[in-house]
């Protein structure tokens, strides 16, 4: 999933679409709506473990499919 910066110089994100994750400090927003499918063997090792935060960002999934 695509992740941006937050920052003072960006507009502000909804937290419900967006979810905030720190990843090595770093607050980042998921963007689910940019997401696409891409092939497993493209994938690096894993940099972050977001399991406790699974429910916001199946929220967020949701949103995006629903278009709610």
């Amino acid at each position: 999933m695509p992740l941006s910066r937050v920052g003072a110089h960006l507009p502000k994100l909804p937290v419900n679409l967006c979810p905030v994750v720190s990843v090595d400090g770093e607050p980042l927003s998921l963007q689910p709506y940019l997401s696409a499918p891409v092939a497993a063997n493209s994938l690096k090792h894993p940099v972050i473990n977001l399991q406790r935060q699974a429910s916001d960002i199946v929220a967020a999934m949701d949103a995006v499919v629903s278009g709610v």
